[in-house]
């Protein structure tokens, strides 16, 4: 019997794209944040395009600012 196997949905966090592309997305609305008064940012994109894991990547890393800053 054969066993399926079933993709996650959940984002992971870290990025497995060789391009980093996730990561640089994710450093830019940081930065963004950071230096700008922002009320809203969208991101827009089909399922599993991983819009769930930039938010994933940028929470992490926003996370890790705010400690060094203490």
């Amino acid at each position: 019997m054969s066993k399926n196997k079933f993709l996650s949905d959940k984002p992971e966090g870290r990025d497995s794209f060789q391009s980093q592309a996730h990561t640089k997305i994710a450093n830019v609305i940081a930065d963004i944040i950071r230096k700008d008064e922002i009320k809203l940012i969208g991101l827009e994109g089909e399922w599993g395009s991983g819009k769930s894991n930039i938010v994933k990547l940028l929470e992490n890393k926003l996370k890790i600012g705010r400690a060094s800053c203490r």
